[in-house]
């Protein structure tokens, strides 16, 4: 399991994905990424989104700030 800031934006992100209809797919494509991989993500099984996922995630879903607030945080940190 990732570090729980982690897994609490992500849960955030599926959240704010489901409420805006759109599915797993939908957004696995949009940032080029598999279903599952995406999957993963979301359930915070998967470690380190690299910075395209993250930026995948900030130009789909532009109404996540607090996925920005994160992309954010991964550009300051490498």
């Amino acid at each position: 399991m990732i570090g729980s800031g982690m897994e609490q934006s992500f849960a955030r992100i599926a959240e704010l994905r489901r409420n805006a209809k759109e599915s797993l797919q939908d957004v696995a494509d949009a940032v080029g990424v598999t279903k599952t991989h995406f999957w993963e993500l979301e359930r915070g099984r998967s470690a380190n989104p690299s910075f395209t996922v993250i930026k995948g995630l900030a130009d789909h879903l532009p109404c996540l700030f607090h996925c920005r607030q994160f992309l954010g945080r991964a550009l300051f940190f490498r």
